[in-house]
């Protein structure tokens, strides 16, 4: 018997075993980062476009296709939605679900397939993850040296470090700074709160929040009409020319001034509104009054509104297809 080796190969396997889990979690953790900045984009692109207002399982597809044909770099990431699981297969609307959900928040722990494919549909730069996480050590490696070179760059004097709390305190005094108040020893044994006493604490300020919403009083405070979206602001800030509101959830998630209208098909029926105002058409993702002439209330998109003042190319397609009839006729 040689105990000391057997002894060794197991220290040897659970030092990989170790290394191995901190691989994993560090690769998780940084999956969620990478997750959260994709999303965080797409938030601020959501109201460029009324298949990023409004996504579905259909209109990702179709949008999905149009980029594939366009040629935008990645497309591999689309096998994952086709029915085959084959690079050139049939897109199945169905696998799109999921994106849909993750986008309007419906599930905050999507699979990496949908992550990956949500970068690639918003043009998310870096990606896929493994570059993002390559691009982001990185940075941190950059940073890492940056900070040695600080260091050594201290003209090479020792700093001396006290080694008690007591000569701290001395130090503190002869450099002219205020006297460090000592805490005795039976102050600095403070218990930790256990388990349920944080959960309680959790539930208590949950309640609060959530008698706040109930009584209509806006946790964040106010918010004013960017021209596109309802950003939230504090009640006390000035900005000239602009009218402070009392914060509307609901509007500040949804409601959004579509920029791009020519970015509209079919499906924006029953999902767009519009305002005309002084010969002046805009597009909106929900109902309600306009941000601006609140005394008008927007009407929902017609296909002759859609036409005319949207997409041109629908317009085209209604004439098309009203000769073709009258011919068959």
């Amino acid at each position: 018997m040689i105990p000391v080796v057997r002894y060794g190969i197991l220290e040897n396997r659970k030092n990989s075993r170790n290394s191995a889990l901190f691989l994993i979690k560090n690769s998780v953790k940084m999956f969620e980062e990478y997750q959260a900045e994709v999303y965080a984009e797409y938030l601020k692109l959501k109201g460029t476009s009324i298949v990023l207002a409004n996504p579905t399982p259909s209109s990702l597809r179709d949008e999905a296709l149009t980029f594939h044909k366009n040629g935008r770099e990645g497309a591999d990431v689309l096998r994952f939605f086709t029915s085959s699981g084959e690079q050139n297969g049939k897109l199945d609307i169905d696998k799109f679900r999921p994106a849909q959900n993750f986008l309007i928040g419906k599930t905050n722990e999507p699979t990496i397939k949908v992550v990956e494919f949500v970068a690639w549909f918003i043009d998310f730069e870096p990606r896929p993850f493994e570059n993002w996480r390559n691009a982001r050590r990185d940075n941190l490696e950059a940073e890492k040296i940056n900070t040695e070179t600080d260091d050594t760059a201290n003209d090479g004097k020792e700093i001396e470090v006290p080694s008690t709390i007591e000569d701290a305190a001395a130090a503190s005094v002869v450099q002219g700074n205020p006297p460090i108040k000592l805490i005795s020893e039976p102050q600095k044994q403070i218990k930790k709160l256990n388990f349920i006493q944080r959960t309680g604490i959790v539930a208590t300020l949950g309640l609060i929040m959530g008698v706040t919403y109930w009584k209509g009083i806006p946790p964040d405070g106010c918010m004013y009409w960017t021209g596109t979206e309802y950003k939230a602001v504090d009640c006390d800030a000035q900005l000239p020319n602009t009218q402070i509101l009392a914060l509307n959830q609901q509007k500040l998630e949804h409601f959004k001034k579509i920029t791009l209208p020519d970015t509209m098909t079919f499906n924006s029926l029953n999902r767009v509104w519009y305002s005309k105002i002084n010969n002046e058409v805009e597009f909106f993702t929900t109902k309600g009054k306009h941000p601006l002439k609140t005394d008008r209330t927007l009407k929902p998109i017609t296909t002759h509104i859609l036409g005319k003042y949207g997409n041109n190319r629908i317009q085209s397609f209604i004439k098309t297809n009203a000769a073709d009839t009258a011919e068959k006729d």
